[in-house]
C-alpha cells in the first residue's frame, strides 16, 4: 500500500520529503542551536503524499537531572550535523566543479570525526560510571530500516493509525492521524513493494546523550538514516457499502515509480537497554548551498 512521504514519497499521492539543512554544531550534548526542518518534494504525487512527514523539533536544553521516563521525549528532531552526500548529477564533479565536491568531502569527513567523537564521547564520559555503555549496533540498523519501511507505508494505506503509532516519532506520527482524517470515508488504499534496486546503505549513524537521567541512569539516542532504493505500486479504490467490496481503479491509472528514500530512524538507551527502532520521518540530501548557509549562520550565532 503506497502512501505519501513521511514528510511526503510513497507513489505521489501520499508523500513528500522534508528538506533539511544540516548544522554543523557539535552533537554530543543534543542542546540543539536550532531546528532543523524537512519539507517535501513533488506535490501531487501519490506516493508522495503518503510520506510526508514531520518537521524536526528542537532538543530540550536541560542540565542533568532526574526525570520521569513518562516524560521523556519520544521524538527529539533531528540531529544536527546530519550530513546526507548527494549522488548523480546532484554531486558536483571533481573535474568540473572541484571546489563544490571538495566543500562537501572535507564537510563528510569533519562530520565523521565528531560522530566518532560522540561515540568515544558516550562510552567513556557520560557512561562511565555505568556497567552498560549503549553500542551503535550497526547490524540491526539496515533489517530494522527495511521493515519499518514496509511497516509504515501499509500502515499508512490501510489508515492503521495504532500501527502508525507505535513506530513513528510523535511528530510525523501527528501529521499522518491528521492525513488519515481528511480521507473520504469510503476511499482505500493498496501499497505493494515491488522490489529494492539497490541494497538498502547506511549513509549516517550518530549517537549522543541527554543530560537528563531515568532511574539514575543516562539517556542516550542512537540516529541513522538509511537509503532506501525501491520500486513500489500504489493503487487507489473506493468501498461500495451495497456490494460490500472495494471496487479498484484501472491499472492504468496506478502509480508505479522507482524511488530514492532517506528514511531516519531513531532508537532510546534506557534503563541499561535499547527502546525498539522507529521512524523519524524523511529527509533529502545536502546540497552545497544548504550547506554553506547553515554554515555561515552558525558562525554568526558564535
Amino acid at each position: 500500500m503506497s502512501l505519501s512521504h513521511l514528510r511526503r514519497p510513497a507513489v505521489a499521492l501520499l508523500r513528500q520529503p522534508p528538506q533539511w539543512r544540516p548544522s554543523l554544531t557539535h552533537t554530543r550534548a543534543l542542546t540543539l542551536t536550532r531546528t532543523l526542518q524537512a519539507r517535501s518534494g513533488a506535490r501531487g504525487d501519490p506516493m508522495e503524499y503518503m510520506r510526508r512527514g514531520g518537521e524536526s523539533q528542537p532538543a530540550p536544553r536541560a542540565q542533568a537531572r532526574e526525570r520521569d521516563e513518562s516524560s521523556l521525549p519520544k521524538d527529539v528532531g533531528l540531529f544536527p550535523d546530519t550530513l546526507v552526500m548527494p549522488t548523480g548529477r546532484a554531486l558536483p564533479s571533481l573535474i568540473s566543479n572541484p571546489r563544490d565536491r571538495l566543500f562537501l568531502e572535507y564537510q563528510r569527513l569533519v562530520q565523521r570525526l565528531k560522530d566518532v567523537g560522540s561515540q568515544v564521547h558516550t562510552r567513556f564520559v557520560a557512561f562511565r560510571d555505568q556497567k552498560q555503555a549503549p553500542k551503535l549496533g550497526r547490524k540491526t540498523i539496515v533489517p530494522a530500516a527495511k521493515s519499518l519501511h514496509v511497516q509504515l507505508y501499509d500502515s499508512l494505506a490501510a489508515g492503521d493509525v495504532d500501527a502508525l503509532r507505535s513506530i513513528c516519532g510523535e511528530n510525523l506520527f501527528t501529521q499522518y492521524a491528521a492525513r488519515i482524517g481528511r480521507r473520504g470515508q469510503h476511499d482505500r488504499y493498496e501499497w505493494t513493494l515491488l522490489s529494492h534496486s539497490n541494497r538498502p546503505r547506511i549513509v549516517s549513524n550518530k549517537i549522543t546523550t541527554l543530560p537528563l537521567q531515568i532511574g539514575n541512569k543516562p539517556v542516550a539516542y542512537q540516529q541513522a538514516v538509511v537509503l532506501i532504493r525501491s520500486r513500489q505500486r500504489l493503487r487507489k479504490g473506493r468501498y461500495d457499502p451495497l456490494e460490500k467490496e472495494v471496487k479498484w481503479k484501472s491499472p492504468s491509472t496506478e502509480k508505479e515509480k522507482t524511488i530514492p528514500e532517506y528514511m531516519v530512524v531513531q532508537r532510546r538507551f534506557i534503563r541499561d537497554q535499547w527502546e525498539p527502532w522507529i521512524v523519524w520521518g524523511f529527509i533529502t540530501p545536502t546540497s552545497v548551498k544548504g550547506l554553506r548557509e547553515s554554515l555561515s549562520q552558525v558562525n554568526l550565532e558564535e
